[in-house]
């Protein structure tokens, strides 16, 4: 399967093109995001008033320039390596949207905003 120059999201082949829409891919996130130990996804961002409708599940790919970028805010537990978490989460984060759509994103963006101090044991 060859990616189109012009636009990332659309595979062409002999037969036809596939287009997968963003929202799957931040869907895709989404999934990766609750399954993942150590962090958990928010509901809001907080960054006024505009921003909370742009982030409303803590995912968003967008075009940067040509490149596509997957920000992703999330909630990390308390006495976990913070650093080490995030590197794992940002590297399956990856291997999901590869693996599902056959598209690699030129970057993977992950904002901590937050510490949960009272992390359920499962989630740890």
């Amino acid at each position: 399967m060859t990616v189109s120059e012009a636009n990332p999201l659309v595979h062409q082949e002999t037969v036809g093109d596939v287009n997968i829409a963003p929202n799957v891919i931040e869907t895709i996130a989404e999934k990766t995001l609750e399954h993942f130990p150590g962090v958990a996804p928010v509901e809001w961002y907080q960054a006024g008033f505009s921003g909370m409708f742009r982030y409303d599940r803590g995912v968003m790919l967008h075009n940067d320039e040509g490149r596509l970028v997957l920000d992703v805010i999330v909630q990390a537990h308390y006495h976990r390596d913070i650093p080490q978490t995030i590197y794992a989460l940002q590297k399956r984060l990856h291997e999901q949207i590869v693996e599902m759509t056959d598209i690699t994103l030129d970057e993977i963006r992950i904002y901590v905003n937050d510490l949960i101090v009272n992390a359920p044991e499962n989630n740890q």
